[in-house]
C-alpha cells in the first residue's frame, strides 16, 4: 500500500494541488498520536466487529501506524531519482506502467527497506495501540485463532511494571525490559542508517 501511494504521488498525480493534498495527508497521519490508532482499532474491530483483543487486530493497527512512515521514506527516495532516468525511459518508448516497473520500483527498494525498518522501530515502542487491541499482562498462550486471542507484548509489560516501580523487587525487571526494548529500537534504526545516508548522498548529486 505504501508503494502504491508513493507511486501514485510520483507518476500519476500531475495536479499540484492533488499532490500537495496527498503529502499533507501523509505528514498529518505520520504525526498523529498513536493512541488515536488504538482507539480506531478498539472501536472498529474490538467493539463493532466483536473480535475482542486479538493479535491480528494489533498487527493491523500497528501496520496502519507504520504506513505513513514507510510512504514518506519512499517519496523521499523517489524524489532522489535523477530526472534523466525517467526521460531516457520515456525516450525509449516505455509506457508509464513500464517506467514504474523498470525504473521507479528498482530505484525505490532502498526507500522501502528504510521506511519499513523505521516504521518497525516506531511500532516496537508503541503501547497505546496494542493496549486497546491485542495485549494483556499475563496469562496469554500461543494464539489459537483470530477472535479473543490476546498476546504478551514488551511495551505493555514495561507499562505495567512501571506502575509498580516503587517496589524494589520490580525495579530490576523494569529496567531490564526497558533496556531490551531500547536495544531493539536502536538496532532497527542503526540498520536503516546506511540506506538513509545513501539516499541523501544521491539527492545531493
Amino acid at each position: 500500500m505504501a508503494v502504491g501511494l508513493a507511486l501514485v504521488e510520483r507518476v500519476w498525480l500531475r495536479n499540484h494541488a492533488a499532490r500537495r493534498a496527498l503529502r499533507a495527508m501523509l505528514y498529518t497521519m505520520n504525526g498523529l498520536p498513536s493512541i488515536l490508532f488504538g482507539l480506531f482499532g478498539f472501536i472498529v474491530f474490538v467493539q463493532w466487529c466483536g473480535w475482542g483483543k486479538s493479535w491480528l487486530i494489533g498487527g493491523i493497527v500497528l501496520a496502519l501506524s507504520m504506513l505513513p512512515t514507510v510512504t514518506v521514506a519512499l517519496l523521499e527516495r523517489l524524489k532522489a531519482i535523477p530526472p534523466a532516468y525517467l526521460e531516457a525511459a520515456a525516450a525509449l518508448g516505455l509506457s508509464r506502467a513500464q517506467i514504474v516497473w523498470a525504473v521507479l520500483l528498482p530505484q525505490a527498494w532502498a526507500g522501502l527497506i528504510t521506511g519499513s525498518l523505521l516504521g518497525l522501530a516506531r511500532a516496537a515502542g508503541e503501547t497505546a495501540p496494542i493496549m486497546f487491541t491485542c495485549t494483556i499482562f499475563a496469562g496469554a498462550t500461543w494464539p489459537h485463532g483470530i477472535k479473543e486471542s490476546p498476546v504478551l507484548t514488551l511495551p505493555y509489560h514495561i507499562f505495567i511494571l512501571a506502575q509498580d516501580s516503587f517496589d524494589p523487587a520490580v525495579g530490576s525487571k523494569l529496567w531490564g525490559a526497558a533496556l531490551v526494548l531500547l536495544g531493539l529500537v536502536f538496532l532497527l534504526s542503526l540498520i536503516a542508517l546506511p540506506s538513509r545516508l545513501k539516499m541523501h548522498e544521491e539527492a545531493n548529486l
